[in-house]
């Protein structure tokens, strides 16, 4: 019986956990966006994880978009729009995005319904004005241009066949949306997220590149190429949530512009870490407290005495008084008086600080021999 009611409280202890841990998951787009203390647990415990949140956060930003698919894909097949395509002329779509017919005579305009005499589709490559009603969609020599509730879509044949130039065979494309028409939730999610999480990918990658150069340029601070792609994987956060307010409203934004938005939450967040590190250097009590994040940096030149032995009391917060100030007194001594340019590796970090466990007092003798090498360049060279 006393081995049932413990299986019994240890399983709801284990669900507590499984819920605490969700409900931590689920925060992280929030904090991502809001919180610029977060991304130093991106930075020192979320090795490797950049990737998979991105992926995560896409295909959790596909569900809702595939839903808003789903809904355009039924409203066209109930327009009919696959047998409306197959009787749009052959055409061809040139480099330059230029859609002219085959046939020379079929470039008059062309009104095309479907079998209830419903007006589908304008075909009207010379872009005429036209009068009467207004079909759903237009086929004009550049662009399709689709009339929605929210506003007018314009879609450049370059967008769709690229700058190479391509063969427009109705029959073809009308078997395609047939297939699109008959897809299921799970094809078109599958879809969705490979497409947001492309363009989301390619967005990090060159905000990753920007934060590198400036960071290098501007605050003469020296980051690894890894840690720019974690931070701004989740810096891009917003700009993801943008990507998929785009499948409900007609809205655009540049992609230098959806470029520069991580890469200012990457940069801010490094601007912070600068002056954390600067203020932890004229601060032993701060260097030493829980209340800065690396600490740990700082902790074993705390804890060799004078004498070289080595101390390995609690952590620094739990001490007396007394206890505290020799700590402070053994950084002062140990280390570098006035500010100081730090250089840490990363691999040696994880090694020492493993996440599971709490951080002990470590850092590695690298960062005092290049000392020297920093303050004469007058750079810093941080890579968490």
């Amino acid at each position: 019986m006393e081995n049932y009611a413990y299986l019994l409280k240890k399983s709801r202890l284990d669900k507590l956990m499984q819920l605490q841990n969700l409900l931590k998951y689920l925060s992280y787009p929030v904090k991502a966006i809001v919180s610029r203390n977060f991304y130093f647990e991106v930075m020192l415990k979320m090795k490797g994880v950049g990737l998979v949140y991105l992926l995560v956060l896409c295909s959790a930003c596909a569900l809702a978009a595939t839903t808003q698919v789903q809904d355009v894909l039924l409203k066209f097949k109930s327009l009919e729009l696959s047998t409306v395509v197959a009787q749009i002329p052959a055409s061809t779509i040139s480099a330059q995005g230029v859609l002219t017919a085959n046939n020379p005579q079929d470039n008059k305009p062309l009104s095309i319904y479907n079998s209830h005499q419903e007006l589908v589709m304008s075909y009207n490559l010379d872009n005429t004005p036209v009068e009467g009603e207004v079909a759903p969609i237009t086929i004009t020599s550049h662009a399709a241009i689709i009339q929605t509730s929210e506003g007018t879509i314009n879609v450049p044949w370059t967008s769709v066949y690229g700058n190479n130039g391509a063969q427009f065979e109705p029959l073809h494309a009308a078997q395609m949306l047939d297939q699109a028409f008959n897809a299921s939730f799970v094809t078109i999610w599958m879809v969705v997220t490979l497409w947001i999480f492309s363009s989301l990918a390619f967005i990090v990658l060159i905000a990753a590149c920007l934060t590198k150069i400036l960071c290098l340029l501007i605050s003469r601070m020296k980051v690894s190429f890894t840690l720019c792609l974690r931070l701004n994987a989740f810096g891009s956060t917003v700009i993801a949530f943008f990507i998929l307010a785009q499948f409900f409203i007609n809205i655009s934004l540049s992609y230098i512009v959806m470029c520069l938005v991580p890469a200012i939450y990457s940069l801010s967040f490094l601007a912070l870490v600068r002056r954390t590190l600067n203020k932890a250097a004229d601060d032993p009590k701060f260097a030493l407290s829980s209340n800065n994040p690396f600490a740990s940096l700082f902790e074993r030149q705390s804890r060799t005495n004078e004498d070289g032995s080595l101390d390995t009391g609690p952590e620094f917060d739990k001490l007396s008084t007394e206890d505290q100030e020799r700590r402070m007194a053994n950084l002062q001594r140990n280390g570098r008086s006035g500010r100081v340019e730090f250089s840490y590796d990363q691999n040696q970090y994880y090694k020492e600080h493993p996440v599971s466990q709490s951080t002990q007092a470590q850092s590695t003798d690298k960062s005092n021999n290049n000392n020297d090498d920093n303050n004469n360049n007058n750079s810093s060279s941080f890579i968490p």
